[in-house]
């Protein structure tokens, strides 16, 4: 089966302190495409956003109708930006050119990343639901009559959920119809203490953080830093993985802190899955110690293995791409425990040390030969991390390609 593609079509990069996006032009026939399971949702549930938030503000239908009305009438305009967030696995940008190109994911080939996200998934909508909503007739099927209709759209690529909802809340801010305390409510919520926000200010520190190995590592929106090389991993992959080692439901603990409930320390099993979950309930002095521990763990890392982690200009290297990256997090995981009854909270560079030389893998192993791109790759580097297997003997059973 062909790949369904939107474009290539001509993009304007915008770059602002917190990073780029890009202005587009669009038919609305397309927008509406790619953002279609986005605005049917919306209908009935409540979005990733508004679940960061706390908040939920779900189409109204009547809203709607005026604005389907307004669209079939003669002259109707929006010169206002339709706002999306779109997964990077999603996206093809050219600089050169200035052109980019939409497509459904299944493996990020550069990033061993994989995602599956079908074509009408590609697009959420940050701002501009009901706008979309309108295209759309009383079948869920575009109907605007057959007139052409293009739309601004302002696309964010890379954008984890504590960028997204602090776009939410600014853009609600600058509208004035919206009730002013629910604009001010948005704005704090948009900062309160949650997991996804520890997790994306530690990747934001680090990038930061000359002696760190994730210094201008991180790509803050998806896409490459004017200025910088050596991007190999986005923020919303690191986020993620990070947030794993803090909740099993970060969604839930975001509420508790909205509500002003207090989170309960975990002990046994529940520690081990979520280790650094108390260091989180503990306040904004624990999130210190969690970049710690994610720092040192990396620095052993990068002392293992210095060549390939100072490598960024291969296309076939792992490190740190997002494959081997979502391993050694899960290894992290799984040793943490155990090193901080030795070490205390922050477990020094030596003592993850340690634990990676067991691990029988050199520099030149560290390669989209030996580790293939996506989830069976992670997963194969994994199992040497954790010793489950050796590197020796996946060669042999095949799994992993003789040099």
């Amino acid at each position: 089966m062909a790949e369904k593609l939107v474009g290539p079509f001509p993009v304007q990069e915008v770059k602002q302190k917190n990073g780029s996006f890009f202005s587009a032009c669009l038919p609305a026939e397309v927008v509406t495409d790619i953002t279609f399971s986005d605005v049917r949702r919306l209908a009935n549930e409540e979005r990733d956003v508004e679940r960061y938030l706390g908040v939920q503000r779900p189409i109204n239908k009547d809203r709607v109708k005026k604005i389907r009305d307004y669209i079939l009438s003669p002259d109707p305009t929006f010169p206002t930006a339709i706002i999306v967030a779109i997964d990077e696995a999603c996206v093809r940008y050219d600089p050169d050119k200035r052109e980019m190109t939409l497509f459904e994911a299944h493996v990020a080939k550069d990033t061993g990343d994989g995602k599956e996200i079908p074509f009408g998934k590609i697009a959420r909508v940050l701002d501009g639901q009901h706008r979309l909503a309108g295209f759309f007739n009383e079948d869920e099927k575009y109907d605007i009559g057959g007139a052409e209709f293009d739309l601004n759209v302002s696309i964010f690529v890379g954008a984890d959920l504590s960028v997204q909802a602090q776009i939410f809340a600014t853009v609600n801010l600058a509208q004035t119809k919206v009730s002013r305390s629910l604009v001010y409510e948005l704005e704090d919520l948009s900062k309160a203490r949650s997991p996804f926000r520890t997790a994306h200010n530690i990747a934001v520190g680090l990038d930061g953080l000359k002696s760190s190995p994730f210094h201008q590592r991180i790509k803050r929106l998806g896409y490459v830093t004017p200025g910088r090389t050596g991007e190999t991993i986005t923020q919303a992959a690191f986020v993620e993985a990070l947030t794993n080692l803090i909740s099993r439901d970060p969604f839930a603990d975001r509420n508790a802190y909205i509500d002003g409930r207090k989170l309960e320390p975990v002990r046994g099993d529940e520690e081990r899955r979520t280790p650094f979950r108390n260091m989180f309930i503990s306040g904004e002095d624990g999130d210190f110690d969690i970049a710690d521990n994610v720092d040192n763990y990396f620095r052993a890392v990068r002392g293992k293995w210095p060549d390939a982690w100072a490598d960024t200009s291969r296309k076939s290297g792992i490190l740190p791409k997002t494959n081997a990256f979502r391993a050694f997090m899960r290894h992290l995981k799984d040793i943490y425990c155990d090193l901080a009854k030795m070490h205390g909270k922050v477990v020094p560079v030596e003592a993850y040390a340690k634990v990676l030389e067991d691990v029988h893998l050199k520099d030149e192993d560290l390669t989209t030969r030996t580790f293939k791109p996506g989830s069976s790759g992670e997963s194969a580097f994994y199992k040497v991390l954790t010793r489950q297997v050796e590197a020796e003997d996946l060669f042999e059973q095949g799994e992993l390609p003789l040099e």
